[in-house]
């Protein structure tokens, strides 16, 4: 299994992919149409670039979930709750969970 190094910074503007992140460079079947379309919009626009074998965040992407961040960085319909790993290894959920407690 293929890792993509990516950080993602929740803002109030939405979840932010920062520049430099990783992507896997092809989707997967189960992706939607809605994901595909926001794929093809951010490569039209050279937010995401074909490096090697992977896709590079040429800048900031703000998303409006964590989920459908992680979907861009993975090729997949994904949980972007727990697919978020931060430095200490807590899913997103769990560092929220410690935020707002």
């Amino acid at each position: 299994m293929t890792s993509f190094k990516a950080s993602m910074k929740e803002t109030d503007q939405g979840y932010i992919i920062l520049k430099g992140s990783e992507a896997k460079k092809k989707l997967s079947n189960s992706c939607t149409e809605t994901y595909r379309n926001l794929r093809r919009k951010l490569l039209e626009t050279n937010i995401l670039v074909e490096f090697d074998d992977k896709l590079i965040f040429a800048e900031d992407a703000v998303f409006n979930s964590p989920s459908a961040a992680s979907n861009m960085v993975l090729g997949r319909n994904s949980n972007g709750f727990t697919e978020w790993i931060s430095e200490k290894g807590k899913s997103f959920r769990e560092v929220q969970e410690i935020i707002n407690n």
